[in-house]
C-alpha cells in the first residue's frame, strides 16, 4: 500500500496527486511508527517469523531507521519472553511445593491394611523428581531461539491456516513460548472500534455541551440510534448529512429533557 501511494504522489493528474497526498499523511499517521505489538505477532507467526520483518522493513522504513527497528523487535521480544520464564517457573514452582505438601503429609500418615503399610508408590516418587528435574535443569536453548532458528512454515496456496492451532499442537514443543503467543496473537489489533465511539462521541460532547454525565451521552447516542433505526435511515456515504441532523436533532431534545428534568427535582 505504501508503494502504491507513493507511485499515486508523483502522478500527472493533479487531482489524483492531491488525493493520493491525503491518504498518505492519513497512512503515515498509523504507519509512520513501528507497532511493536503487530511486529511481534507478525514473528509468532510461523509463516513469518523474523524473515518477514526483515524482508517488509527495507522496503517500509529507511535502511538506518530500518536496522534499529529490527534491533528494537528483537529486544522487545526477548524481554517479553524472560518475563513469561519468570512467571512459568515462579507458578511451576508453586505446584510443585503443593505437591510435595500433599505427597509429604500423605507418606507420613501411614494406613494400616492387614498389618501392612501403605506408603507413597514409587510412580508418585519418580513424577515428583521429574517435575524437580524440569525446573532446575534450563535447556541449552530457550523456546524463542529453538523457534527462530527454525526454518518459517510454507504453507500451500489455498489452504487455511490458523496460528493459533499451529501453537496449540505445538504446546509440548514450545511450553512456554506457546502462552506467550497465545497472549499476544488473541489481542484485537484494530482501533476502528474505538476511534470510531471517540468520533461519535464528538459529536455529541462539544464545547458547549462539556459537562454531560455519562449517563446523559450514553443516553444520546442510544437516542440517536434509535431515531435512525425509526426513520429508516441507513448509515451510507448519501445519507451522511441526514445522520448527523438526526443526532444533533436527539441531542438538543435529550439535553432540554435533562435540563428540565434537574429543573423540576432541584438541587440535591
Amino acid at each position: 500500500m505504501k508503494e502504491v501511494l507513493a507511485t499515486t504522489c508523483k502522478d500527472e493528474n493533479e487531482y489524483i496527486k492531491a488525493m493520493a497526498y491525503k491518504m498518505s499523511t492519513k497512512f503515515q499517521k498509523y504507519w509512520g511508527e513501528c507497532n511493536l505489538l503487530m511486529s511481534i505477532a507478525v514473528v509468532l507467526d510461523p509463516r513469518n517469523k523474523m524473515t518477514m520483518i526483515q524482508f517488509s522493513f527495507p522496503i517500509i522504513y529507511q535502511e538506518l531507521e530500518a536496522t534499529a527497528n529490527v534491533d528494537r523487535i528483537l529486544s522487545v521480544l526477548n524481554e517479553l519472553y524472560v518475563e513469561y520464564v519468570q512467571e512459568y517457573n515462579s507458578s511451576v514452582a508453586e505446584q510443585n511445593l503443593q505437591i510435595n505438601a500433599i505427597e509429604s503429609s500423605s507418606s507420613s500418615s501411614i494406613n494400616v491394611v492387614g498389618k501392612k503399610n501403605v506408603l507413597t508408590s514409587g510412580r508418585d516418587l519418580y513424577d515428583s523428581f521429574v517435575r524437580n528435574v524440569d525446573t532446575l535443569q534450563q535447556p541449552i536453548k530457550s523456546n524463542l531461539q529453538s523457534y527462530l532458528e527454525e526454518n518459517v512454515l510454507i504453507v500451500e496456496k489455498g489452504v487455511e491456516f490458523n496460528a493459533l492451532d499451529w501453537w496449540k499442537a505445538n504446546t509440548l514443543k514450545y511450553r512456554i513460548l506457546s502462552i506467550m503467543a497465545r497472549d499476544i496473537l488473541s489481542i484485537p489489533i484494530t482501533t476502528v472500534t474505538s476511534e470510531s465511539t471517540f468520533s461519535a462521541g464528538g459529536r455529541v460532547i462539544d464545547p458547549h455541551r462539556s459537562k454531560l454525565s455519562t449517563e446523559t451521552v450514553q443516553m444520546l447516542l442510544c437516542g440517536a440510534d434509535w431515531v435512525r433505526v425509526l426513520h429508516g435511515i441507513e448509515a451510507t456515504k448519501s445519507g451522511l448529512s441526514s445522520r448527523m441532523d438526526v443526532m444533533d436533532s436527539t441531542t438538543d431534545e435529550c439535553a432540554t429533557i435533562t435540563v428540565e428534568t434537574q429543573e423540576d427535582v432541584g438541587p440535591a
